[in-house]
């Protein structure tokens, strides 16, 4: 307990008071979690989120232009209209893939976490590439053919 002056005697803790440097439970934070655990959003990589969102959006774009071109191409449907809607939905994941890329890289060169921007950096360098296969395979086969 404490006396009736209010100075505290060594065995009384209280909560948000200062820890008793005899006690071995003094310490409640662990020695293993980041610096950054309980810091501000100051502190973040907040380009690298915005590299990351950019990144899903260019790959959920990929995928859907890519499943429907396949559907239109499977079911015979594939008038001159929906090639040119395809072929622009093409040029707009390519965009958004090298917005990501561009996004990514500027993020990784700032302070701050980067996992984010190294995930971001890594969907957007794969969409152009697997883009860039495609027009070299394609013109390959036409030339060959």
């Amino acid at each position: 307990m404490s006396d009736p002056t209010g100075s505290a005697q060594p065995g009384d803790r209280r909560p948000g008071g200062p820890a008793d440097p005899a006690s071995p439970y003094a310490s409640a934070t662990s020695p293993y979690a980041p610096a950054s655990l309980g810091a501000s959003a100051a502190t973040s990589n907040a380009a690298g989120r915005t590299a990351l969102v950019l990144a899903i959006v260019a790959l959920v774009c990929w995928l859907g232009f890519d499943v429907a071109e396949s559907i239109a191409f499977s079911t015979g449907s594939y008038s001159r209209v929906v090639f040119q809607v395809l072929r622009a939905g093409g040029w707009v994941g390519l965009i958004l893939a090298l917005g990501a890329l561009g996004a990514g890289i500027y993020a990784l060169r700032r302070s701050g976490p980067r996992g984010a921007a190294g995930v971001a950096t890594g969907i957007g360098l794969t969409l152009v590439a697997l883009w860039l296969l495609s027009r070299v395979t394609t013109s390959l086969a036409l030339y060959l053919w």
